[in-house]
């Protein structure tokens, strides 16, 4: 329920739900389908709903990743609860760094 609500937002508050709904209101009423600005219209919701899903999966992402790292954090670590979390940015790792470096990396983080 809350990752469709979380899509429902997405796509009705980011970039103007309620417009593109009323442009498709408008134009399924007063034209036909033979005209080109209803077609325009499909096209427009259409586009408007992949960048809605794009926008929800990047924004899940994100939700996960934090979750994670949370619920990671809030393990204990030889019986001592860590009392400031580490920064997000030094966890996570940007995507063109090799395995060859990451393992150097990790070799030098302990």
């Amino acid at each position: 329920m809350a990752e469709t609500r979380a899509f429902g937002k997405s796509w009705w508050c980011h970039g103007g739900g309620a417009a593109v709904v009323l442009l498709m209101v408008v134009v399924s009423v007063f034209r036909h389908p033979r005209d080109l600005i209803f077609w325009a219209a499909v096209v427009f919701f259409i586009g408007h709903t992949a960048l809605a899903v794009r926008r929800y999966l990047i924004e899940r992402a994100i939700r996960t990743t934090a979750t994670v790292i949370r619920h990671h954090q809030a393990q204990t670590v030889s019986g001592v609860r860590r009392t400031s979390p580490m920064p997000v940015r030094s966890m996570l790792v940007p995507l063109k760094i090799t395995n060859k470096d990451l393992l150097q990396q990790t070799k030098n983080a302990f």
